[in-house]
């Protein structure tokens, strides 16, 4: 993730770091670390440990503060006190980043808020749009909308292919599927082995969803078992959709199926980012087209 400033807009480190633990229920930062390994798995614990110990030795070289006793000592555990916060920003996944710069955007609204004004949402807001030209320089597939870090991918696929879905589901009719989708969207910002199993759920049921909404609005008769398959199938026979769209329509169920419908046993199920992706990426379109057939 890329440096984001906080410290600029009058953001004390060591009060982010507290609202950081206190938001996420951690006491300590040992607490941090033990929470990443039993969300992420120990290499990801590790790459943490090993990212914050790299952080703090540089920062006690450069500082000159290595090898101190007495009262140096104690400026060097005030150094660390003041920068702890931030070596956790820059070695935590991905969501504990997000939710730590969403903390500061809070503060920073807190800091320029005046009485009887906007000052501080419209401080926020503009940090939000520095923060979102950075990410999308940098490649970062996130974006800040409605005071949150939101995961949109490649820039460019969310353009064709994610942002279409959000508007067609604008349509009241699919609001359990757009409810569904949304938490898709939420597990791939979150990004742990089982959030990714999840996205790639609620992305096949938001497909299933839109599915049930369009046999209900053309009147398809379905006397199967509510399988996808079946639905699509039912869809197929009444002409609602042509039977080349198939594999397009099933790819998230698909995925599902293969990665995420059964129980993993043992050892976790081992789902990589790129694989919960494309199964979120291929029910945003089959959402766009399925909407599209609503009479």
């Amino acid at each position: 993730m890329p440096a984001i400033h906080l410290e600029k807009y009058g953001v004390d480190p060591v009060r982010l770091a507290e609202e950081l633990l206190m938001r996420e229920g951690w006491t300590t930062f040992e607490d941090f670390v033990a929470d990443i390994e039993r969300r992420y798995g120990p290499n990801e614990a590790q790459r943490v440990r090993d990212t914050m110990s790299g952080l703090m030795k540089r920062d006690i070289k450069t500082q000159g503060l290595a090898g101190k006793t007495g009262f140096e000592e104690y400026a060097r555990a005030n150094w660390l006190t003041q920068n702890m916060g931030r070596y956790a920003l820059i070695a935590a996944p991905d969501a504990g980043f997000l939710n730590g710069v969403e903390i500061g955007m809070d503060l920073v609204a807190e800091i320029y808020a005046e009485p009887g004004t906007a000052r501080g949402s419209e401080v926020q807001s503009e940090l939000g749009s520095r923060i979102d030209a950075v990410f999308a320089k940098r490649g970062v597939p996130y974006r800040f909308e409605a005071d949150k870090f939101v995961w949109n991918g490649d820039a460019g696929a969310h353009a064709l292919v994610v942002q279409p879905a959000l508007h067609a589901m604008a349509d009241a009719r699919l609001a359990g599927a757009r409810g569904e989708f949304d938490a898709a969207l939420s597990h791939l910002r979150v990004g742990t082995l089982k959030d990714r199993e999840d996205a790639i759920e609620e992305a096949a049921k938001a497909v299933e969803s839109a599915m049930t909404v369009l046999i209900t609005e053309t009147n398809t008769p379905l006397t199967a078992t509510a399988t996808a398959n079946n639905m699509l199938k039912a869809l197929k026979d009444a002409n609602v959709v042509p039977a080349y769209t198939e594999a397009a329509l099933l790819g998230a169920a698909r995925i599902r199926n293969k990665l995420g419908a059964h129980g993993a046993g043992a050892a976790p199920r081992q789902i990589n980012l790129d694989e919960a992706t494309i199964a979120v990426s291929s029910a945003a379109a089959a959402l766009v087209f399925l909407a599209s057939r609503l009479p």
